[in-house]
Parts: C-alpha cells; structure tokens; sequence
C-alpha cells in the first residue's frame, strides 16, 4: 500500500500518509480550507518507529478510554493526539511543523470507534509496503 488515507467523519477533511522511504513519509492533511503537506522524519529503532503501533493500540479500545493517547515523530514535525467521548467518537489532533521553515498547522480529524481497526490495518500495510 503506498498511501494510508484517514478520511473523517467531517466532509472533505483527512490525514493521509504516502511516498513513503526508509526514514521518511510525506504527511498531508487536508480540510476543506485547508491543505498542508511535509515530509517528517520517522525512522526509529522499532521497524515502524511506533508508528503502526500507536493505531494498533488505538484499535484495542473496544470503548472509551481516558486522557489523551499520543505519538510523534522522534524531531516533533508531526503529532497525534487521540481521544474519544462516551459515544464513541474518537477526535484526532494533528499537529505538523516545519521548524525550519517556521509554520506550524493544528487541526481536528472525527472517527467512530469502530473504524480505528481499519485504519490500524492500513497504517501496517503502509509501513510494511516497499519504500519509493
């Protein structure tokens, strides 16, 4: 798989991961008003760099669960932040930087609990797929 598109629950907003190489993968996220891309440093000693565990992790959650559950990436250019309300609703903050150019973006992504194994799916297809 050579993209992992997380599309939310609000229209014409998503966090897609592609282009992926040893150490990097490019980050985009997109909202109706909005679209920013960067390529972020991923590599870590683990083959995924806790990346496909994070979403492994998340789908473990069959209910809501407390506090925020985050990862980032090993230099801080992208950050996830998960929660999830008592219905179900699993809000995912975005944080990208790019420190050398000085821009920073945050925003929101919505998921229902259930789509988390899914997406837990593709994020290991993603990262066990050939690099470019």
């Amino acid at each position: 798989m050579s993209i992992f598109l997380m599309k939310s629950s609000s229209p014409g907003c998503s966090l897609q991961f592609s282009n992926r190489s040893p150490d990097y993968v490019d980050v985009t996220i997109e909202t109706p008003n909005l679209r920013a891309m960067k390529r972020v440093f991923i590599y870590d000693n683990t083959s995924s760099g806790g990346f496909v565990e994070y979403f492994q992790m998340l789908a473990g959650h069959s209910s809501r669960w407390e506090g925020e559950k985050t990862w980032e990436t090993l230099e801080g250019e992208l950050h996830l932040g998960a929660t999830c309300d008592a219905w179900g609703h699993v809000r995912l903050e975005i944080a990208l930087r790019d420190y050398q150019l000085d821009w920073s973006v945050r925003c929101s992504l919505l998921f229902d609990l259930g789509m988390l194994s899914e997406h837990a799916s593709d994020a290991a297809s993603f990262m066990a797929s050939s690099p470019n």
